[in-house]
């Protein structure tokens, strides 16, 4: 185990109940967007990026704010660690995202995740 997540990708993650294998994402999830919190546990948030770069071949996470900025970046390094025994290695790229949140405009950080290409 890597960081409580299986690196076997047959494995279910315990802690959020969906396989990394199968299309079990959350409903709020499909469309491969991934909003990240302060409080969001980078381990979980690992397993689930996965999942959904496995399901769609890539994944957006939206951050506002340093704290769930570090999150996301946690989550990603450890993703890699759970890509890494079979051989892939992920790629990550930063842009800028406006959201709107209650009808007041925030700037985010947007992390596009996909497999580095063979």
């Amino acid at each position: 185990m890597t960081n409580g997540i299986e690196t076997d990708e047959t494995q279910i993650n315990e802690e959020t109940r969906y396989s990394v294998e199968t299309n079990n994402l959350p409903m709020n999830i499909k469309d491969g967007k991934i909003k990240v919190g302060a409080q969001s546990s980078p381990k979980n948030l690992a397993g689930l990026l996965v999942a959904v770069i496995k399901e769609r071949g890539k994944a957006e996470l939206q951050t506002i704010g340093a704290s769930s900025q570090n999150q996301a970046i946690k989550a990603i390094a450890i993703a890699r660690g759970i890509v890494a025994p079979n051989g892939r290695d992920l790629i990550c790229s930063p842009s800028f995202i406006d959201i709107d949140i209650n009808g007041e405009d925030r700037t985010g950080i947007r992390l596009v995740v996909e497999f580095r290409p063979e």
